[in-house]
């Protein structure tokens, strides 16, 4: 008798605390799936939070819990636009990163969770030259500008010219009236010219680029003679010109090829031609010789044939003549 008497107290305590374990079950039930529209938002975006609700024992009350990179926002409600969907404008605009909601019924203690990522804007950021060829040792200039953005106005340029380190050659805040930044390098070969924006709260980050060709520069000088004829250098016809040239950037043991020409029969034909080696300094010297012509009009020249890192360049004529 006493057996059968704890078995219903078991019974009718388990009958007592049912009502007590079935509002977990309950919750269980509901669900609430959440979405946020526009799916791709940006930065500044209005957003607008949608919830799906399903199996709830109640009319749901749904409130809506933000947060995003600045923290927790205060709730706002959904309103019910159909049989379970319901839908709130966020009241607060959208800002960079991830923004996650959750959505409680606070009749049932259900929640949904949904979640976008807000990317920021496009600004425009651009680089021009001065000129697109600059000789060598000259300065090359260029400008950059930068389009709308937030609170960031600062610009970085770089110079790297082909097979060298890259250079910081300026960086600040553009003009507040332009929106430009110039800088000025000096040129030695083919340099590629970047400008960078570092982005903001609302902006992203931006790159602009710009190469610049480096041509190179060859001084001459003709060396001895005794007179001058206009144009021309006299020479004795027993003396053998000396063309002595100095090439910028002062490249060692490249190749100058040294040409001669004499005019006859009404046209310039070569008489000489040969390739000298320039030393450290980047300089070089050819020497005209053999037999040479009385009053027959004479030029000689050096030239770089260039590479990729350096354009050719020839040096201007040098005119002369043989007297006895």
């Amino acid at each position: 008798m006493k057996a059968r008497l704890f078995a219903l107290l078991s019974c009718a305590a388990l009958v007592t605390t049912g009502f007590g374990v079935a509002a977990p079950n309950a919750i269980a039930a509901e669900t609430i799936g959440v979405t946020v529209t526009p799916t791709t938002p940006q930065v500044d975006d209005m957003l607008v939070v949608h919830a799906t609700v399903s199996g709830a024992a109640t009319t749901p009350t749904l409130a809506v819990t933000r947060t995003d990179r600045n923290g927790q926002q205060p709730p706002f409600t959904l309103m019910e636009t159909a049989a379970g969907e319901y839908s709130g404008n966020d009241p607060l605009p959208a800002v960079w990163g991830r923004i996650s909601y959750v959505v409680s019924d606070t009749a049932s203690g259900a929640e949904g969770r949904g979640s976008v990522y807000a990317r920021r804007h496009t600004t425009s950021l651009t680089i021009h030259p001065a000129r697109r060829v600059v000789s060598a040792g000259r300065l090359a200039r260029v400008t950059a500008h930068l389009g709308t953005t937030f609170t960031n106005r600062r610009v970085t340029l770089y110079a790297r010219p082909f097979q060298r380190d890259r250079t910081q050659i300026r960086s600040g805040s553009v003009d507040a009236t332009t929106g430009n930044l110039s800088a000025s390098y000096t040129m030695s070969r083919r340099t590629r010219f970047v400008a960078k924006f570092g982005g903001d709260l609302k902006y992203r980050p931006a790159w602009a680029r710009v190469v610049v060709l480096a041509r190179a520069v060859v001084h001459e000088h003709l060396r001895g003679g005794y007179a001058s004829d206009g144009a021309y250098r006299l020479f004795h016809v027993t003396e053998n010109p000396v063309l002595g040239v100095h090439m910028l950037p002062e490249l060692d043991g490249v190749c100058l090829l040294f040409r001669a020409e004499r005019h006859y029969n009404g046209a310039w034909h070569l008489v000489a031609t040969g390739c000298v080696s320039t030393d450290s300094d980047g300089r070089a010297i050819g020497v005209l010789t053999g037999d040479h012509h009385l009053d027959s009009p004479y030029r000689v020249r050096a030239r770089w044939r260039g590479t990729f890192a350096l354009l050719s360049k020839s040096g201007a004529w040098q005119r002369l003549k043989f007297r006895p």
